[in-house]
Formats: structure tokens, C-alpha cells, sequence
């Protein structure tokens, strides 16, 4: 494999699926598939983030979504979506007594996946770090912080042109949850960076939507 880290076992699910599915709810799905946690086949659904990474609008994922569910192919419990189990080819692992980074885990997964400076499939070996992370206490807002901040320093680097590639793994971040954690600004600092880089991402978004740049939505080029 040119790639060994983020594949998914596609075989008699994913054949089902496709008889079943119209064209933008089989979209859906796949991303769902290489997304979803491989251990529960679940994942926090958000619309706008998703309908940015599958150029689509939210509405055309909710309406996706209801087939989804409609068919059979997928639960879902309030902003959560599972692959029904007909449709998900992994053994579903149940979380045992001791194991408190599961939620984390996935929390962090959500948190990195959010940005569209990030292009990542959360592999294996971000999960690893994620839960060396919990296993050091670093907490949730940490994480957060890291990824505000990383996340600005890529856009302005993005726009100014000193870099074409987007963000494709947790280690990215890393460094910068160690630099966060040893800062001592007010949440007022942190405050002003998520709107910064929120900001910064609208720009980037509005100037490659308008033909400026040369990225596109489905390039799959990575940091």
C-alpha cells in the first residue's frame, strides 16, 4: 500500500450500501466510514464542518443523513452518528472498567477534524497519541488551545503563500499542546485566538472559493 496508516476495509458492506444508497448519501457514508471510530463505528456528526469537507451545504447533509437513517445504515443519537452493524465491517470493541480515555479520545478526534486547514484521517497513530495525551493529564481545553493556535499560524501561512499543504496529523499539534501548557495568558488571550483563526479560516475559504488560490476542497495533498 502506497499509504498504510487511514485505509478501511471495504468489501460486502460497502457493496450493500451502494445498492441501496442515492449518490450524496453514499458519499456521506464512505467519509463516515473513514472517519467513524473503528472501535464503535461512531463519530459526532457536525453539518458545516462536513458539508465544507464534501462541498455541500448543510442542508444536503441533513437530508443525506435522514436517508441514511431511513435506510438502515446508520442510528443517530442526538449530534452522534453510528454505522449500523450490517454496514460496518470491524468488530465493535466494548469499553472496559478502567479505560476513561475512550471519550477523550474521541473528543480530540472531533476537535481535530473541525479546522479545514486539517486534512486527516485520524489513523491509529493519532489515536496513540491522543491517549498518551490522557495518560499525562492533558486536558480537553488544552487540546483546543493547541489546535486554535496551530490552526492560525497554518492560515496565515496558507494566505501569505508560504505554504500549499494542509495539516494531516495529531502530531502536529503536539508541540504545541507542550508550548499552551506552560503559557500562563488569561482565557481571554485564548478566546481572541480561537476567534483569530476562525476568522483567518473564513478568509482562506472565501479566497480559494473565489479562485485565488490553488487549493481545492478535494485535494488530497497533505502536511
Amino acid at each position: 500500500m502506497k499509504h498504510p496508516g487511514g485505509w478501511f476495509a471495504a468489501g460486502r458492506e460497502i457493496s450493500e450500501a451502494i445498492k441501496l444508497l442515492s449518490d450524496p448519501a453514499f458519499r456521506l457514508f464512505v467519509y463516515l466510514c473513514l472517519n467513524a471510530d473503528r472501535h464503535t463505528g461512531r463519530m459526532a456528526l457536525d453539518q458545516p464542518a462536513v458539508a465544507r469537507r464534501l462541498c455541500k451545504t448543510p442542508g444536503a447533509i441533513g437530508a443525506s443523513v435522514i436517508e441514511l437513517a431511513s435506510a438502515g445504515v446508520c442510528t443517530i443519537r442526538g449530534n452522534e452518528i453510528e454505522i449500523a452493524d450490517r454496514f460496518w465491517p470491524y468488530e465493535r470493541q466494548q469499553v472496559r472498567a478502567g479505560e476513561g480515555h475512550t471519550e477523550f479520545v474521541r473528543l480530540v478526534r472531533d476537535e481535530l477534524m473541525r479546522p479545514a486547514c486539517v486534512n486527516s484521517a485520524f489513523t491509529p497513530a493519532d489515536e496513540e497519541l491522543a491517549i498518551g495525551l490522557h495518560r499525562r493529564g492533558v486536558s480537553l481545553e488544552l487540546v483546543r488551545r493547541a489546535v486554535w493556535l496551530c490552526c492560525a499560524r497554518k492560515y496565515i501561512s496558507l494566505l501569505n503563500n508560504e505554504s500549499r499543504e494542509r495539516i494531516s496529523s495529531l502530531g502536529y499539534f503536539i508541540p504545541a499542546v507542550d508550548e499552551v501548557s506552560g503559557s500562563h495568558f488569561p482565557d481571554s488571550y485564548w478566546e481572541h485566538i480561537r476567534r483569530k483563526a476562525a476568522e483567518l479560516e473564513r478568509r482562506w475559504l472565501a479566497r480559494n472559493i473565489s479562485g485565488e488560490g490553488e487549493w481545492t476542497p478535494t485535494d488530497n495533498r497533505q502536511d
